[in-house]
């Protein structure tokens, strides 16, 4: 088993839509409402904002699905399968950013988050422009290397994103994006 820290940084801004279900006020239009509640879509812990470790399991799975890069002297085998189950993102990702130091961006998107064609108005959301800070992976997996994870993180990191209005989400978009700039890792006793 190995551990890797991916030192990150973001190339575009980067929003959260995480789900809540605080109540609606007595009349409040659903406009109104997206307003008032949209810091609470952030990830916080302690009063800071963090990026949910699974953003980027999920963004290193589905680039792997979208790349079907093979595995060397396993025929047409690919890595998609083992980076479904042999890597783990178990960390959040702490950003130095309380909730109030984000910006409120106004966006007409699909009201339907997830779902193509579905009717579209305006939402609001919390915007981070910029990040920068340490993520921890762990590789269950022998098969993949630091050079194929690094490869993956790269790629994603440009083509899938994370977050709200990522470059593979349903409707396509451009934030999100980020590059490493630099990988180490170690051997780790399970």
């Amino acid at each position: 088993m190995k551990k890797y820290i991916a030192h990150l940084t973001s190339l575009t801004p980067y929003a959260q839509g995480r789900y809540h279900d605080l109540p609606k006020l007595e009349r409040e239009q659903p406009e109104a409402y997206d307003k008032r509640t949209y810091l609470h879509r952030l990830h916080t812990s302690l009063g800071k904002v963090y990026i949910p470790p699974m953003a980027f399991k999920k963004c290193i799975e589905e680039t792997a699905s979208y790349l079907r890069m093979q595995i060397p002297g396993q025929g047409k085998a690919t890595y998609t399968k083992n980076f479904k189950r042999g890597v783990l993102c178990n960390e959040p990702f702490l950003l130095d950013l309380t909730p109030e130091q984000t910006r409120l961006e106004r966006i007409f998107t699909s009201l339907t988050p997830g779902k193509m064609n579905s009717p579209r108005g305006w939402r609001h959301f919390p915007v981070i422009d910029q990040w920068e800070g340490n993520l921890e992976i762990t590789i269950l997996d022998d098969i993949i290397t630091e050079h194929v994870l690094r490869r993956h993180l790269e790629i994603g990191g440009q083509i899938t994103g994370i977050g709200v209005w990522r470059p593979s989400s349903p409707n396509g978009g451009l934030w999100g994006k980020f590059k490493v700039l630099g990988m180490t890792g170690q051997e780790v006793e399970v």
